[in-house]
């Protein structure tokens, strides 16, 4: 037996932008494009908003079977990437489809159809339109990514985790302008945990909740703090990165001014970076969530700006102050694209009245390329890297003007 789970890409933006009806009409065509590829002892449902299943029996051997199950993958994966054209509109969709077979994978329904969900959510953590076909690494990935978020919830509550900051330099002057706030973990057995490792964790829980509201009341604290001291520009901002699970939530706003009231710091010192891709999910909820940042006196970054695909129509639309240049345009400067892009966000945010800020320099030419740009701030392991608490103190005071 076999258990296709298809889980589409970017149907909920095409509902929203264009209606039920719309809508309505894709996953119908979803649908008949599904029948008419799987083979007649095929039952074919819908089983979500935006998710079908597909159920098939098998005298096939193992290996046979595995390859059927590719190969009914691949068609369903390509046949959902071409386009559906629908009143004048071509519209676009991708789907991760994941797999499990029994009995090889469970031998009751209700295991087989959570061995394709954990299929298809390992696909998802690879990239976009991925097949994935249900193995013990799965399960045992799940297992220690549960463990990994018991520890977190236990070093978040217990204080163990760590705010890094890395300084942003005014590219005219050199001196320091603001920096950008980073979360470290150093598990007591483990030791470093990256952050590409533990924030996805995080958020797939829930615990990136716990972890915002830690790193924004420490930030808030050290500011506080420096300010009192003077060792910190006093029109410097620190910057947060905000994620796209913690931005989503309801109560985002409320958990906001509570992780920093009482803290004496102004919002106003305080820059929250989002990246565009939530920009494309829902801009219109997005706009009305980053207008209440700004009223509240919060800066807003775009992070990463130039690598999401959402319209450049929301610039003039959002009240943002920055736009963070991707470390990939700054890498290689000589290449006649990539500089073409950084100088045109440079150009644009100048334009626009925000503040540019070059990610990733490492190297001298890179300073000196952005300095041409007109850029008029930067980041980069050539300045200094992310530092702890008591380093960067030392570097405030080392490059105080």
């Amino acid at each position: 037996m076999g258990v296709l789970h298809v889980d589409l890409d970017g149907f909920r933006l095409i509902n929203d932008s264009f209606g039920p009806a719309v809508g309505d009409a894709v996953l119908v065509e979803m649908a008949t494009r599904l029948r008419a590829l799987c083979p007649p002892v095929a039952e074919v449902g819908r089983v979500g908003v935006d998710e079908f299943l597909i159920v098939f029996p098998s005298n096939d051997a193992g290996a046979v079977f595995d390859a059927s199950l590719r190969q009914l993958a691949d068609a369903i994966r390509s046949s959902i990437a071409t386009p559906v054209a629908h009143d004048g509109l071509e519209l676009h969709l991708t789907a991760p489809v994941g797999a499990s077979r029994g009995p090889e994978d469970a031998i009751t329904a209700v295991d087989l159809l959570a061995a394709a969900d954990r299929a298809v959510r390992a696909g998802r953590q690879i990239g976009r339109n991925q097949f994935r076909v249900h193995d013990m690494t799965i399960d045992i990935r799940n297992h220690d990514n549960l463990r990994l978020d018991r520890d977190l919830r236990v070093a978040t509550a217990r204080r163990e985790l760590e705010v890094y900051y890395q300084p942003i330099i005014d590219v005219a002057t050199g001196g320091l302008a603001g920096a950008e706030a980073l979360v470290r973990w150093h598990h007591c057995e483990r030791g470093p945990v990256p952050p590409s490792e533990f924030i996805p964790t995080a958020e797939a829980t829930g615990s990136i909740s716990a972890i915002s509201e830690f790193v924004l009341g420490t930030v808030a604290d050290d500011l506080a703090a420096w300010s009192t001291s003077g060792i910190f520009p006093a029109e410097g901002r620190v910057s947060v990165n905000i994620s796209a699970a913690e931005f989503n939530r309801v109560d985002f706003l409320d958990r906001l001014t509570a992780a920093i009231d009482g803290t004496g710091t102004d919002p106003s010192r305080l820059e929250l970076e989002i990246t565009e891709s939530l920009l494309v999910e829902d801009l219109s909820a997005a706009a009305e969530r980053i207008t209440e940042m700004d009223r509240l006196g919060f800066g807003v970054a775009i992070d990463d700006f130039g690598t999401g695909y959402s319209s450049l129509s929301y610039l003039h639309e959002l009240p943002l102050h920055t736009l963070k240049i991707d470390r990939r345009f700054i890498a290689k400067p000589s290449d006649d694209r990539s500089g073409a892009v950084a100088t045109a966000i440079v150009s644009l945010a100048r334009n626009l009245g925000f503040v540019a800020v070059a990610e990733g320099l490492e190297h001298e030419y890179q300073r000196a390329f952005v300095a041409r740009s007109g850029c008029e701030f930067a980041q980069g392991f050539l300045f200094a890297p992310p530092l702890p608490k008591a380093t960067f103190e030392r570097y405030l005071v080392d490059h105080h003007l």
